[in-house]
């Protein structure tokens, strides 16, 4: 068993890509605390803890099989410049869920929400005795992993693609290298607090350096330059785009594997920066001012004075400084507005919407 202790929660087969030379020994990467390029880093103790799936080792063995099935994927896309099957596209869109929700970056989303959710619960100092014992992270693990088993049908419905980088720069990957995004809700509804099942998700996954998968809301976007799935990138601003996702949800690393590349990383995540957030989460108490309809407060002797109250929480998400230019807004956009706590929704989505990870 202890040879199974060192588990990876980005696996080795999604940053081989990104190794010198594809050979998966060691790879560049820029350290986000230190601010610091290491070139030529050991690949193999990278995105990894020891037992952090579990002692038993049954989450690491299920996650062999859709490991090996990504690992092969990639192999034949690239074979094949970027030309993908339905089948490999449903397949990397299936990873690149579990991979959202699998890193160590994800435990903490899930922490930080739940431990703001219980800063209103137990608020006040007579309550404090009564919260809860903290989670294990074990025990966050599989909290998340049950997400990935009731919530993945949520995707079926997007469109993907993968996009073919022909610029001089590469695509770089990190720590929590599986984006969730949304440019409808950002830039048209000026809201942040949205989750998978929201009009306008985005999902973004490097698998190499000049390779990105990518799905979409396809009611609120569209794709001209799309042809036979696949869409060739030319403009290095729309790498920099894509990699600036990178920057905003990695933890510790950005891994790359040109050197060449190193200046420019570093330069650009000083760019950025200020854009990365510390709180991935939005938790707050709600009034009942009718029968089960519940509001904000717009006074603290409102909210004191509320016979009952909810919690609330969603999550989070930074804001880029700019968009990659081939996906571009649908004219209409096409949506189904709830008038509920769901918020708005694609047209393909019928259940409620969740926060990942929560």
């Amino acid at each position: 068993m202890a040879q199974n202790k060192n588990q990876h929660y980005v696996p080795r087969c999604h940053l081989r890509p990104f190794t010198l030379n594809g050979e998966g020994a060691c790879l560049n990467l820029y350290n986000v605390s230190s601010g610091k390029i290491i070139e030529e880093a050991s690949a193999s103790g990278q995105c990894s803890k020891d037992y952090f799936y579990g002692h038993d080792l049954d989450v690491e063995k299920a996650f062999q099989e859709i490991e090996g099935l990504y690992a092969s994927t990639i192999r034949n896309i690239e074979a094949r410049n970027g030309a993908s099957e339905d089948a490999e596209l449903f397949s990397l869109l299936n990873f690149a869920f579990l991979q959202r929700l699998r890193t160590d970056n994800a435990v903490r989303r899930v922490h930080q929400m739940q431990q703001m959710n219980e800063d209103i619960i137990f608020r006040g100092e007579e309550r404090q005795a009564q919260r809860w014992k903290p989670m294990s992270r074990l025990e966050l693990v599989q909290l998340t992993m049950v997400a990935y088993r009731d919530r993945r049908d949520v995707l079926d419905d997007l469109k993907t693609v993968v996009v073919r980088n022909e610029t001089e720069l590469e695509f770089v990957t990190s720590d929590d290298p599986s984006i969730s995004t949304n440019r409808y809700y950002i830039q048209k509804l000026g809201a942040t607090d949205f989750g998978l099942s929201n009009a306008g998700a985005i999902i973004a996954l490097p698998i190499s350096p000049r390779l990105l998968f990518l799905a979409y809301d396809g009611g609120c976007y569209t794709i001209p330059e799309k042809n036979g799935g696949v869409v060739r990138l030319k403009k290095a601003a729309d790498v920099a785009h894509v990699n600036r996702f990178q920057i905003l949800n990695c933890s510790a690393n950005l891994y790359f594997s040109d050197m060449a590349m190193a200046s420019k990383i570093a330069a650009q995540f000083r760019e950025d920066e200020a854009s990365r957030i510390a709180a991935w989460s939005v938790v707050e108490e709600l009034i009942e001012v009718a029968e089960n309809t519940f509001r904000r407060a717009r006074t603290a002797e409102e909210a004191r004075g509320a016979k009952r109250t909810i919690v609330h929480s969603s999550s989070r998400h930074p804001i880029p400084a700019g968009w990659p230019s081939f996906l571009k807004f649908r004219d209409p956009i096409r949506v189904v507005e709830t008038g509920t706590g769901a918020g708005v929704v694609r047209r393909g989505v019928t259940r409620p919407n969740y926060a990942e990870g929560s």
